[in-house]
């Protein structure tokens, strides 16, 4: 068999192949292209992203900034801000001179600071007590309540079973314990406090066990040297994965202050939290001298960062659950003030009226 294939032919062929070439280099050249566009966003991207976590943590800071010079200014006995301070970005920043701007673009641009908030809220861990005060603009009732902190369903005690407290290890069991802390109460009301007499007097102390019962019980603020402390079951709702649950109480004939700040005629208020941490909320009226609610936005560049603290105002603040703590021994002996009695009391004859004296 003989091959008798046309020049013409063969030069057909030879085209049709270089065109499937450049075909071949064109689609190659496209997915390279895409390639190189694909990698080329993947960086922008991730500079992008690098320099916003950049801008977003100096505005964080620069917000920050801001929050510590408007607790510098509150450390400032005579500083007191007018109520236009609370919606006015400028007006506190202006007014006393603050400097906001801090290094190239970044800066905090609004300051708000407000000593009249509408709620306190305290976090309190068992063995630490806080302390506040409590200076409302009328004689309203206040509302106390406080979110579920442990694991598990509310399976607290019944209303006739308060007063009963259950051991620590059964009370925060992970399945059958109640998820709710206890919350302690001790309400003060009359002059800053000083003579122990007159603190005892005017003294009331509430012990709100958590209870399965819904509803919100009231009480009432009535300092009787006959009823030191009470036991009230406080209200909750069902703590579920889907809702944390809440206990609440309210608590009625806390008088109003007399002035606005500490110190005055107002009352004062110390939280202790027994078997589980709680944070707590006191509400029912707006409070003044109790806490500052500081409101602060940074800015870098085109990134803002917005925080909102509160700080204690009127000497509130922890204190220890215990009257003395030692890391060492200590003397056994003292004395305390007002009607209280000293070491001996007069009835050991083998122990000196003395305190305890260094060597």
């Amino acid at each position: 068999m003989s091959n008798n294939i046309s020049p013409q032919h063969r030069l057909d062929r030879l085209n049709q192949t270089g065109l499937v070439s450049i075909i071949v280099t064109m689609i190659m050249i496209i997915v390279i292209s895409l390639i190189v566009l694909g990698f080329s966003e993947v960086t922008r991207r991730n500079q992008t992203e690098t320099l916003d976590r950049q801008l977003s943590s100096q505005a964080y800071y620069a917000a920050e900034t801001g929050v510590n010079d408007v607790i510098a200014k509150l450390k400032d006995p005579a500083a007191h801000f007018a109520p236009a301070d609370a919606t006015k970005c400028d007006q506190f920043t202006g007014d006393n001179s603050m400097t906001t701007g801090l290094v190239g673009n970044v800066s905090y641009t609004c300051a708000l600071v407000t000593e009249a908030v509408p709620s306190i809220k305290l976090s309190v861990a068992p063995g630490i007590s806080k302390t506040t005060v409590i200076n409302m603009t009328d004689a309203s009732d206040l509302v106390i309540s406080w979110n579920a902190k442990g694991a598990g369903a509310n399976t607290c005690v019944p209303s006739a079973g308060v007063g009963t407290f259950t051991p620590s290890g059964t009370y925060t069991d992970p399945t059958s314990g109640c998820p709710y802390a206890l919350v302690r109460l001790d309400v003060y009301n009359g002059a800053s406090p000083g003579d122990p007499d007159v603190m005892a007097n005017g003294t009331e102390s509430f012990y709100f066990q958590p209870t399965n019962n819904t509803g919100i019980p009231r009480v009432s603020f009535s300092p009787s040297a006959a009823t030191p402390g009470l036991v009230i079951g406080a209200g909750c709702t069902p703590n579920t994965s889907a809702t944390t649950g809440t206990c609440t109480v309210k608590l009625s004939g806390v008088p109003a202050g007399t002035s606005g700040t500490p110190p005055g005629t107002n009352s004062y208020a110390r939280l202790t939290s027994v078997y589980w941490p709680a944070d707590v909320t006191i509400s029912g009226s707006t409070f003044s001298g109790s806490q500052a609610l500081i409101d602060v936005t940074g800015k870098a560049q085109d990134v803002l960062k917005r925080i909102q603290v509160r700080v204690p105002l009127g000497g509130g603040g922890e204190v220890p659950t215990d009257a003395v703590q030692s890391t060492d021994g200590i003397c056994k002996r003292f004395t305390t003030l007002g009607s209280g009695h000293n070491a001996n009391d007069g009835n050991d004859t083998n122990i000196p009226a003395e305190l305890c004296s260094a060597p």
